[in-house]
């Protein structure tokens, strides 16, 4: 490796962002076993709509990673880090709320516009700049927390992550949800928003050497492997139980341990590229894929919109997880070659 870039965030991030727009498919891809059950791919349908459930741990994982090891005074993260977010979350939002109204400036309502920036996302992906808004506003807390924990300590944190998971998988086995654990009963230190981040801090700074071989990966590979056939199984019993299939039924197994195999990929990444030798060109290239991963993010659902046909032409021929697949790959490759665009602006670079 030609410099001092941890490639595998990089390359992390490439993969989460394919990932996150999939899980904006639908009933086209992310959600096809709904509307599947009597076709013989259901059981892959459902396999990778589970298994792409990865994509927005793995950025909470990275953003851990970056941020929880540095040292920087409260003042910082409230003036610079929570503002430029919020900016962010501001002119993307106006964005999306000018295409909604199709460019017709005289229906504006500044009125409407910022109660809806105050309650609710302007776009799918945008509940996301919400939780790093709070994550951000935690940040202070969350290194403290993260700088003084040991490694019997981040273990502990995954027993409790397991916990919360296996609670209610076993409790519906047995009753078939007319019982559930008190309401009152809360990990909030579980909560992805916390979770995932000092993960990924662990994960990067903290983890024993001796725990990064390819034999640990072999295992992991398999410990996650069974964790989402286990999601399967309970999401299956579950819309089974309940006869309703449909995206509204909540999928409450859909990810319960989606931890699992994004711990798995992260360390696995880490490991490989740890020695990995890789041309400056190379290297080039996967970081200016890499940094329009965000802007993606920001405008992927106006893209997936504007390209539907793209899903249209291919399905017919190659049926529609192939051709959801490949709609996606033109989503990412359209958005980063417009990112990349953009970028090349003072302040657009900054800002995303």
């Amino acid at each position: 490796m030609s410099s001092n870039r941890k490639i595998h965030m990089d390359i992390l991030r490439i993969i989460a962002i394919y990932l996150v727009v999939f899980n904006h498919t639908g009933l086209n891809g992310f959600f096809l076993f709904s509307v599947s059950q009597n076709s013989p791919f259901y059981s892959v349908y459902l396999f990778i709509s589970i298994a792409t459930k990865i994509a927005v741990p793995l950025f909470w994982m990275i953003s851990g990673a970056l941020l929880l090891k540095k040292e920087e005074p409260i003042s910082h993260v409230l003036l610079k880090r929570v503002p430029r977010f919020f900016v962010v979350l501001l002119v993307f939002s106006a964005f999306q709320y000018i295409v909604s109204l199709n460019f017709d400036f005289s229906k504006i309502s500044l009125a409407y516009f910022f109660t809806q920036l105050y309650s609710s996302p302007f776009a799918t992906t945008y509940w996301y700049l919400y939780a790093y808004l709070g994550y951000l506003l935690m940040l202070p807390l969350l290194r403290k927390l993260a700088s003084g924990m040991k490694n019997i300590d981040f273990l502990y944190l995954i027993s409790l992550r397991f916990l919360i998971a296996l609670l209610p998988i076993a409790q519906f086995l047995i009753w078939k949800g007319e019982v559930k654990y008190a309401a009152n009963f809360e990990l909030q230190l579980v909560a992805d928003v916390i979770f995932y981040p000092i993960i990924g801090h662990y994960a990067e700074h903290l983890i024993p050497e001796k725990y990064l071989s390819k034999k640990n990966n072999i295992i992991l590979a398999v410990i996650s492997l069974a964790a989402i056939i286990i999601c399967c199984f309970m999401t299956h019993f579950y819309c089974t139980v309940t006869d309703n299939w449909s995206i509204s039924n909540g999928q409450p197994f859909h990810n319960v341990l989606t931890f699992i195999p994004t711990i798995s990929i992260y360390l696995s990444a880490k490991q490989f590229f740890k020695n990995k030798r890789i041309s400056n060109s190379a290297e080039k290239a996967i970081t200016a894929i890499s940094g329009t991963t965000f802007g993606i993010m920001l405008t992927e659902n106006i893209i997936r919109y504007n390209t539907n046909q793209i899903y249209t032409a291919l399905e017919p021929h190659i049926g529609p997880l192939p051709a959801s697949m490949l709609w996606v790959g033109a989503v990412c490759c359209i958005g980063g070659l417009i990112i990349f665009i953009i970028k090349l602006i003072p302040f657009m670079k900054k800002l995303i």
